[in-house]
């Protein structure tokens, strides 16, 4: 399965996941395709550093309350597919 990442013509961030990447993976490139630091992204979401640093680097699956702030946090919404 080949990773699919991208924003949408509508400005919906769309993630579909491979087996071989964890949502942290794919938080991290959301925040580098809009640009953002880690220390802005933080200040978006209205926590620290930290969090976010162990938000992209931990295997772990993410909520989708944790997603959707992400998604807006760089101006964007979420979109989760099953294919």
């Amino acid at each position: 399965m080949t990773k699919e990442f991208n924003f949408t013509p509508n400005g919906t961030l769309l993630l579909v996941s491979n087996p071989t990447q964890h949502t942290g993976q794919m938080i991290k490139e959301a925040r580098k395709k809009a640009g953002l630091t880690q220390k802005e992204l933080a200040e978006k979401m209205g926590i620290t550093v930290s969090a976010v640093t162990k938000m992209e680097t931990r295997k772990v699956g993410h909520s989708v309350e944790t997603l959707e702030r992400v998604a807006m946090a760089i101006g964007k919404q979420l979109q989760i597919n099953f294919v």
